[in-house]
C-alpha cells in the first residue's frame, strides 16, 4: 500500500486528506477484483462502505495515527481472510506552532551583525527563515536582499549583516519541522523583531572653541552637554584620546557617547579648537 504516492507513513497534510493505493502482484492472476477497505476504530476493523477500488481517499483527518486494511475478492477468489489483509498505519503529523519556538526580539548596534538563535524542545528541528509570515519569501543562506546579507547556520541561527538604522524595525519569521511536527502553517510562524540603534551624537553649545595656551587646555576643557564622553582623533574608528591630551591650535576632536541603548555614536561630534598663544608686550 502506498500513501500519497510514496512509501513513507508519516505525512503532513494541511487538509487532513490522505490517498491510499494498493496494487496486486503478478501471481496469481485475478479477474474483476473488488477491494474491501477497513479502518481500525481502536477495537475492531470497520468496513468502509462503497470503497471497492484500489484507491482510498480519506478526508479531514486530524493529527494522529490511523490504521487501514485492504483485502480483495475476484471471479476466482473469495474475499481475503482478515489475517491476510494488507495493513498500513498512517501518522498525520501536527503543524509546529509559533509558541513551540523560542526566538527573542533583540537590539543591535549599527555596524554589528544581528544574530538570532532559535530554540525548541521538539526533537531534531530543522529551522527555516522567511521575510513574511508564510513560505512565500524564504530567506536563503548567503543571499543579499536590500543591501543586507543573510547567513543561516546548521542550528538555525540567523545572522544579518548590513542592516541600517533608517529602516527600523526589521521583522523576520522562523518556522521548523521536526521528528513529530510539520513546518508551521501560514500565519503561525514565530515573528522576531530586530532593532538597529545608531546611538546618539553628543551635543555642544559651540562647535569651535577657543582657549589660551597659558592655561594648558586639555580635552577635558572642551564643553559638551553630556558626561562620560569618549574622545577620538578620527570621525570613525581612530584612537581614543585621554582627557589629559593637550589641545592644539586648529585641532579637531571627535566625541562619542554610549546612550541608553548601549550603543556608541555612529556619528561623532566634531569640535574644532583654537589655542591662542597671546601677545608678548
Amino acid at each position: 500500500i502506498t500513501l500519497n504516492g510514496g512509501t513513507t507513513t508519516s505525512i503532513c497534510s494541511p487538509s487532513g486528506t490522505v490517498t491510499l493505493a494498493t496494487s496486486l502482484s503478478g501471481t496469481p492472476v485475478v479477474t474483476n477484483p473488488v477491494y474491501y477497505w477497513y479502518s481500525f476504530n481502536g477495537t475492531t476493523a470497520q468496513l468502509i462502505p462503497g470503497e471497492t477500488t484500489a484507491q482510498l481517499i480519506v478526508n479531514g483527518l486530524a493529527p494522529g495515527t490511523y490504521t487501514y486494511y485492504v483485502g480483495i475478492s475476484s471471479d476466482e477468489y473469495c474475499q481475503t481472510a482478515e489475517p491476510d489483509r494488507a495493513t498500513v498505519t498512517v501518522t498525520v503529523r501536527p503543524f509546529t506552532l509559533s509558541t513551540e519556538i523560542t526566538a527573542n526580539d533583540a537590539l543591535f548596534c549599527l555596524g554589528n551583525d544581528a544574530v538570532i538563535t532559535p530554540t525548541t524542545t521538539l526533537q531534531n528541528p530543522v529551522f527555516s527563515w522567511y521575510l513574511t509570515n508564510d513560505t512565500t519569501q524564504p530567506i536563503v543562506s548567503g543571499s543579499t536582499i536590500g543591501g543586507a546579507t543573510y547567513t543561516i547556520g546548521t542550528d538555525g541561527t540567523l545572522t544579518v549583516s548590513g542592516l541600517t538604522a533608517t529602516s527600523n524595525p526589521y521583522t523576520y519569521y522562523v518556522g521548523l519541522a521536526s521528528d513529530t511536527t510539520c513546518l508551521n502553517q501560514a500565519g503561525n510562524f514565530k515573528a522576531v523583531v530586530i532593532t538597529v540603534s545608531a546611538g546618539t551624537t553628543p551635543t555642544t553649545t559651540n562647535l569651535t572653541q577657543t582657549f589660551c595656551l597659558v592655561n594648558n587646555p586639555t580635552i577635558a576643557n572642551i564643553q559638551v552637554d553630556q558626561t562620560n564622553v569618549t574622545w577620538y582623533d578620527a570621525p570613525s574608528n581612530g584612537n581614543i584620546l585621554p582627557s589629559t591630551t593637550a589641545l592644539t591650535n586648529g585641532g579637531i576632536y571627535y566625541a562619542s557617547i554610549i546612550d541608553a541603548t548601549g550603543c556608541p555614536s555612529s556619528v561623532r561630534l566634531a569640535v574644532t579648537t583654537t589655542v591662542n598663544s597671546g601677545t608678548t608686550p
